[in-house]
């Protein structure tokens, strides 16, 4: 059975017609993006729910082992000495999906559902967003790379072979380094995906330009 994961959910006013589900990144939480959702201030003007979820807390093998809210376990941060917890992360992208799968029974069509993500969660978002069984309106993966992409390209699915998929990264990023961000971006391309590319002068975080562009992209991609 799926992790039923908790999660933060802002409603808007009215019934709502899309989701955002947005998964925080290492050692974080739901309630890291709430401002950024705030922020956006799309929940009441389009009617979009916007769901938090908290990843499990697991040991973290580059962190001593320290137990801490984490989507998949990470043995190292160098990429030539990492190798990738690809049963962890199929926890986590089964886990999603069964939020994916709340939001469609309750009555939002999978083509309003947008799967966010920063750093880890975006690892998260990419490879649920590329390999779940229903076409989605958009996959977002802020500061971040794709995972196991050797096996998202054996099982992406082609219900989302052409979803939108936007990426964006700091130019500074001393935790996940650009040119992985960009390794990551060309192996999207070389899948067919549609992918937009943005970079900002910024370390692993996010800025207000950044923002601003996502509330475009997603205006773009629910209402359209």
């Amino acid at each position: 059975m799926p992790t039923i994961l908790e999660s933060i959910i802002v409603e808007p006013k009215e019934a709502p017609v899309a989701a955002v589900i947005w998964l925080h990144g290492l050692g974080s939480n739901g309630h890291d993006f709430v401002p950024a959702i705030e922020a956006l201030a799309l929940a009441d003007k389009h009617k979009i729910r916007f769901i938090l979820p908290h990843a499990p807390v697991q040991p973290v093998t580059v962190n001593a082992g320290m137990m801490m809210r984490a989507w998949y376990d990470i043995n190292s941060l160098d990429r030539e000495l990492h190798k990738q917890d690809a049963e962890g992360i199929h926890k986590s992208y089964e886990a999603v999906s069964l939020l994916i799968d709340q939001q469609i029974a309750a009555g939002i069509p999978s083509n309003k559902i947008i799967i966010a993500g920063f750093s880890q969660g975006g690892a998260i978002a990419l490879y649920t967003g590329l390999c779940y069984g229903y076409t989605l309106a958009g996959i977002i993966g802020l500061s971040t790379y794709l995972p196991v992409s050797e096996i998202i390209t054996q099982q992406k699915h082609s219900s989302n072979a052409t979803t939108p998929v936007l990426m964006i990264h700091g130019t500074h990023d001393d935790v996940i380094p650009l040119r992985d961000a960009e390794d990551s971006k060309d192996a999207l391309l070389a899948m067919n995906c549609a992918v937009t590319w943005q970079t900002y002068t910024m370390g692993h975080s996010v800025c207000p330009q950044e923002l601003f562009l996502i509330m475009q992209w997603l205006e773009e991609r629910l209402l359209g």
